[in-house]
């Protein structure tokens, strides 16, 4: 029997080891670890920053070679495709989901044509744009870009990483994403 003075204590606690530590800081960001030192075709696993550990385990990140993220970005500035991005963003030209097909900024006989949409901005709460190309004279033109930027050695590497014949391209695009 207990005396009137002492009082029952039972403390219920969950083990240390039973959740991620990290879980009780709730200003903790997640964010990939940076890849400065990837080399041109060396493809690893995408790792959070914080504990090292892929973020899945079906992405990757390849290297790309030396000219080609200027080379894609001269691409586009060459067609008014990031002068467009500025404009959507600034004067907010497109509600969620809407889309426009518009002529490239260029003198070639044949004309390219792209599009670009607001991608579902109201469902999922953020703004995100894309641009691809609309007729066929963009999309040999953009593949074409992508050849002379060397991205055929980074299919190549993703083709022999995983073992691959041959791969097929469903759909190429500029994307844009912003918390504007």
């Amino acid at each position: 029997s207990q005396s009137k003075n002492q009082v029952f204590r039972h403390e219920i606690r969950v083990p240390d080891d039973f959740f991620p530590s990290n879980w009780l800081h709730q200003t903790l960001e997640y964010e990939v670890e940076p890849m400065e030192d990837l080399q041109p075709g060396e493809i690893r696993p995408l790792v959070w920053k914080h504990n090292g550990k892929p973020v899945s385990s079906h992405m990757f990140v390849v290297g790309l070679p030396p000219n080609m993220t200027t080379h894609v970005k001269d691409f586009a500035a060459d067609r008014g495709i990031t002068n467009l991005y500025d404009q959507v963003l600034e004067e907010k030209l497109l509600e969620s989901s809407e889309w426009f097909v518009f002529d490239a900024d260029q003198q070639e006989a044949q004309k390219e044509q792209w599009f670009i949409q607001k991608y579902k901005s109201v469902e999922w709460d953020f703004n995100m744009h894309y641009i691809a190309a609309w007729n066929e004279e963009g999309r040999q033109a953009l593949y074409g870009a992508l050849g002379q930027g060397g991205y055929d050695m980074a299919l190549n590497s993703i083709g022999n990483y995983f073992g691959l014949n041959s791969l097929s391209c469903f759909h190429v695009s500029f994307m844009g994403v912003s918390e504007a």
